[in-house]
Protein backbone atom coordinates (compact mmCIF):
# COMPACT_ATOMS: atom_id res chain seq x y z
CA UNK A 1 0.00 0.00 0.00
CA UNK A 2 2.71 2.52 1.00
CA UNK A 3 5.27 1.04 -1.42
CA UNK A 4 4.92 4.09 -3.69
CA UNK A 5 5.73 6.47 -0.81
CA UNK A 6 8.59 4.45 0.68
CA UNK A 7 9.91 1.92 -1.88
CA UNK A 8 12.97 1.08 0.23
CA UNK A 9 11.21 0.61 3.57
CA UNK A 10 8.15 -1.65 3.55
CA UNK A 11 6.00 -2.01 6.65
CA UNK A 12 4.42 -5.49 6.61
CA UNK A 13 0.80 -5.44 7.78
CA UNK A 14 1.20 -8.95 9.22
CA UNK A 15 3.96 -7.83 11.60
CA UNK A 16 1.94 -4.84 12.81
CA UNK A 17 -1.11 -7.08 13.29
CA UNK A 18 0.96 -9.61 15.27
CA UNK A 19 2.40 -6.89 17.50
CA UNK A 20 -1.07 -5.40 18.04
CA UNK A 21 -2.53 -8.82 18.92
CA UNK A 22 0.39 -9.38 21.30
CA UNK A 23 0.21 -5.97 23.01
CA UNK A 24 -3.55 -5.33 23.22
CA UNK A 25 -4.39 -8.36 25.45
CA UNK A 26 -1.57 -7.42 27.84
CA UNK A 27 -2.89 -3.86 28.14
CA UNK A 28 -6.45 -5.10 28.72
CA UNK A 29 -5.32 -7.61 31.38
CA UNK A 30 -3.23 -4.96 33.13
CA UNK A 31 -6.19 -2.58 33.18
CA UNK A 32 -8.44 -5.34 34.59
CA UNK A 33 -5.91 -6.18 37.32
CA UNK A 34 -5.57 -2.48 38.17
CA UNK A 35 -9.35 -2.16 38.49
CA UNK A 36 -9.46 -5.26 40.70
CA UNK A 37 -6.64 -3.91 42.88
CA UNK A 38 -8.44 -0.58 43.28
CA UNK A 39 -11.71 -2.32 44.16
CA UNK A 40 -9.92 -4.53 46.71
CA UNK A 41 -8.12 -1.54 48.27
CA UNK A 42 -11.24 0.68 48.19
CA UNK A 43 -14.36 -1.48 48.59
Amino acid sequence: KASTMQPGILLPDELTKKTALAVLPVLIISLIFRKQDYTILNP
